[in-house]
């Protein structure tokens, strides 16, 4: 639905999706895979599921290891210059 002004209206339950599949897009997963969970989410096989498993536990894991630089960089013991040297993320 879109006002008079050609905004479009979401009700309710359409601003939930949309939120989801923003949050799940920031976490880096493809628009195929947050169709993949909305879309069949009763036929969502074992590869698909352990695929966006083995996402999230690589993205945990790289996020651990950032939060570990940045707190060397707040307490001085490492340099902001040397940041990207000691932060090296996971393989996809």
């Amino acid at each position: 639905m879109r006002t008079k002004g050609k905004i479009r209206e979401f009700d309710l339950d359409q601003r939930r999706r949309l939120d989801f599949v923003k949050r799940v897009r920031d976490l880096g997963f493809s628009l195929d895979d947050v169709k993949g969970l909305i879309f069949r989410p009763g036929l969502v096989d074992v590869n698909f599921a352990d695929r966006i498993f083995d996402g999230i536990v690589i993205r945990k894991r790289d996020l651990a290891q950032l939060e570990t630089c940045l707190s060397k960089v707040r307490t001085g013991a490492l340099s902001v210059i040397d940041l990207d040297k000691a932060f090296r993320p996971s393989e996809s």
